[in-house]
């Protein structure tokens, strides 16, 4: 995937700033994927790392880089403790919300998966290409709820002014 046309639609969008587009170094690629040496990630995540893996992306649910691979396999560690479902070997974990929720690629079962505590594994895309796609559309219509959200506010604003 070329990331250089992912952050320009980013920063089309309004999503990113334009100098806030930032990859990750070859030292810190290689310090998570040591964090993680039971499984390995297709080659195009670490790409997405080294191109704007560290990008803050506004309105997104989801921030995927090297610190919330660091985050999801901690969490992880956590929660295999308390919940048998969960299971370590073949996974490596992109992100983490919360401590409850964990996102990661599996080895047995391509693609990127989301487990939750108490409800398990889902899968959610077939590609780390398609996960981003997801991502994106996601921030659209996150940054778009909040602008209603920002519009409802000030309509009840002035409607109470008025009413005064």
């Amino acid at each position: 995937m070329d990331f250089s046309r992912w952050a320009e639609r980013l920063v089309a969008s309004g999503l990113v700033d334009a100098d806030g587009v930032r990859g990750h170094s070859e030292e810190e690629i290689a310090r998570t994927l040591a964090e993680q040496p039971d499984a390995r990630p297709p080659e195009v995540f670490l790409d997405y790392l080294r191109s704007v893996g560290r990008t803050a992306v506004r309105h997104i649910d989801v921030h995927v880089s090297c610190l919330g691979c660091r985050y999801g396999i901690e969490a992880a560690r956590d929660l295999v403790e308390t919940d048998p479902d969960l299971s370590l070997p073949g996974k490596f974990f992109i992100a983490e919300h919360d401590g409850y929720v964990l996102w990661y690629f599996g080895e047995s079962r391509p693609g990127v998966h989301r487990w939750i505590e108490g409800r398990g594994e889902t899968p959610l895309a077939d590609t780390f290409e398609e996960f981003l796609e997801q991502l994106f559309r996601s921030a659209l219509a996150n940054r778009e709820a909040a602008r209603e959200r920002e519009r409802r506010v000030k309509e009840r604003k002035s409607r109470r002014q008025q009413g005064s």
